[in-house]
């Protein structure tokens, strides 16, 4: 469709563009990403990212998609950058696709305009980096959207939401509520759906053998390295979050959702490319928000566009998911741990579109119908050539990692023997030094030496 090619355009442009970028130096979180990234095919990877509570995230899917761009744009250091703006556009091409199911090409048009209007708020920096808070903002909205056709009778998309829903909580489990709550809900529309029709309780039965075996699939490796240790991963997890005491109160996540939930006209007033990327959007914005999914609730239900309302239901329950995920964060609630928020903000822009365009009993005026689609044409093509514009001035991948970690380079690499010696010890001097020490241990591995360092930063920088 030519209103999704349109919107993604920004991201294969700088996709392409990092082509063209001479010299990108990994480091920090970014680095780490890629030394495990790189170890896929070569050992087996049975644990997600790092949290910096010595415990790592529920498991790997977030290396093992990476892997596939990374290899087949050469292992080069820009291509875990150019797996990310693949993650997202790929995110984008779902989400559109689904609303021209759902409802027409004009509701797809002006899907794609508040998505252009969302990757504009969040700004290129979120988009084109690999760290597993930011990488999966745009799939956990295309995992919403998922959900939504199977309750529509996509059946078929289930099983593709609950994948989904698997990469985003192994990479983050910040995701888990949001992730159990909007597929736990579809799952009940859609059981409700078969009790009406009962022809379709064949199609669910086969639909859910195929979701349990993909997900007994994709959660293999997790429940392996559960079972073969002691402590496993997950009883890290479990044991740290009943030891964690509580930091914020429910009215504290609220008000972060709130503010969160604001991305979209917060961008419309503001207009700097980024803004919901380095702070939090006004209170106002996410009032705004708020008043677009009642409405589109109001509308759907007076128009009986079931198709919207069923939306409408699922972006209000991962509201109150995002809430109580806010609320329990423990220790400062950074923006990084909720910028993802902002997706669901977004789809509430979506559901009120689509209460809008998509079919019901009371149709809306023709005129008033192609009025939106032919607006909604026009602001994605211009918010096109703005991202575009946007990616392309912004600072290439990595700018830190790539002044900071040469020098360092150029100290140490004489003085090494040939990569047959032997490994390289590193130490790290306090733990502020962490994000240097893993852009060396990266460029050294790149050069062909092993390195080994201490065991007690074996949880931070890995146990290869």
């Amino acid at each position: 469709m030519l209103a999704i090619a349109v919107t993604v355009t920004p991201l294969l442009v700088e996709l392409v563009a990092i082509f063209g970028v001479r010299h990108i130096v990994p480091w920090g979180d970014d680095a780490l990403l890629e030394l495990t990234v790189r170890t896929i095919g070569h050992h087996t990877v049975l644990l997600g990212p790092y949290s910096r509570f010595h415990w790592h995230h529920p498991g790997p899917l977030l290396f093992d998609w990476l892997a596939i761009p990374y290899h087949a744009f050469g292992s080069r250091p820009g291509a875990l950058y150019q797996g990310a703006l693949l993650t997202a556009a790929i995110s984008v091409g779902l989400v559109g696709w689904i609303a021209y199911r759902r409802g027409s090409a004009r509701l797809a048009w002006c899907t794609m305009a508040i998505i252009g209007i969302f990757t504009w708020a969040v700004g290129p920096d979120i988009v084109s980096v690999p760290w597993n808070p930011w990488i999966t903002i745009l799939p956990l909205l295309a995992m919403m959207c998922l959900a939504w056709s199977a309750t529509c009778g996509d059946l078929w998309a289930y099983p593709l939401a609950a994948a989904a829903g698997a990469f985003l909580v192994q990479s983050h489990v910040e995701y888990t509520v949001i992730t159990a709550a909007v597929l736990a809900l579809s799952a009940i529309i859609i059981v409700g759906r078969a009790v009406r029709h009962r022809a379709e309780w064949r199609r669910v039965g086969v639909v859910t053998l195929v979701t349990a075996g993909l997900l007994v699939a994709l959660w293999s490796l997790p429940i392996y390295e559960e079972l073969s240790r002691d402590p496993g991963n997950m009883t890290k997890l479990s044991d740290f979050s009943s030891a964690a005491e509580a930091d914020h109160s429910l009215s504290d996540g609220i008000e972060i959702t709130a503010h969160e939930l604001g991305a979209i006209p917060a961008q419309v007033v503001g207009l700097e490319s980024g803004a919901a990327g380095h702070s939090p959007p006004p209170i106002w914005s996410g009032i705004v928000t708020l008043a677009a999914l009642v409405l589109a609730t109001v509308i759907a239900a007076r128009r009986r566009a079931w198709s919207a309302l069923k939306l409408a239901v699922l972006v209000a329950a991962g509201t109150v998911a995002a809430a109580f995920s806010a609320a329990n964060v423990v220790g400062p609630i950074q923006p990084y741990l909720v910028v993802w928020i902002t997706a669901v903000g977004t789809g509430a822009w979506i559901a009120l579109g689509a209460a809008i365009l998509t079919p019901g009993s009371t149709p809306v005026p023709f005129p008033t119908r192609r009025g939106i689609g032919v607006v909604a044409a026009a602001v994605v093509i211009v918010l096109a050539v703005v991202n575009t514009y946007s990616a392309l001035v912004a600072d290439p991948p990595s700018a830190a990692g790539t002044t900071t970690i040469p020098p360092l380079l150029r100290g140490i690499v004489p003085a090494l023997g040939r990569p047959s010696a032997g490994p390289i010890y590193i130490r790290l001097a306090s733990p502020n030094s962490w994000p240097f020490a893993a852009g060396v241990i990266l460029a050294l591995d790149r050069r062909g030496y092993d390195t080994v360092v201490e065991p007690d930063v074996n949880w931070l920088l890995g146990e290869r």
